[in-house]
């Protein structure tokens, strides 16, 4: 957390994991006819930790939803207490994690703002763009 001090705004575009293995063992499990288990745990929540310092940047998160998009991209925008997130339909095979382009959702407090399929280099520009009309 010491680097986001001074920083105007935080952009958590990575698609980190949401679950850790509680126990990882350091050493191969070999194979039986047995099943395993394996206890997931959550893992530490980036996005609402930066949102929630004293004295935090402009804060924008991504949702990467396949149900209930714009309901879940709203809540996960209360929740963890941004300025904005943008929506992304990760179930739609056309475009999105296999593709070179994308179509997303600005959403903030007072609107959302849908971005066509376009580039995902164009996208970020136009992201960029909202973010300094609308935040800065």
């Amino acid at each position: 957390m010491e680097n986001i001090n001074g920083q105007a705004i935080f952009i958590a575009c990575a698609a980190v994991s949401d679950y850790s293995i509680k126990n990882p063992k350091n050493h191969k499990i070999k194979k039986s006819d047995q099943a395993i288990t394996i206890e997931l745990i959550p893992t530490k929540d980036i996005l609402k930790d930066v949102c929630h310092l004293p004295q935090r940047p402009i804060c924008i998160g991504f949702a990467a939803e396949t149900q209930n998009l714009l309901e879940n991209a709203q809540n996960k925008l209360k929740n963890k207490g941004c300025d904005a997130i943008i929506l992304n339909d990760v179930s739609n095979a056309d475009f999105g994690f296999k593709s070179d382009e994308n179509e997303v959702v600005f959403i903030d407090q007072k609107s959302s703002i849908k971005l066509t399929k376009s580039s995902k280099q164009k996208l970020g520009r136009k992201i960029i763009e909202i973010i300094s009309e609308k935040l800065l």
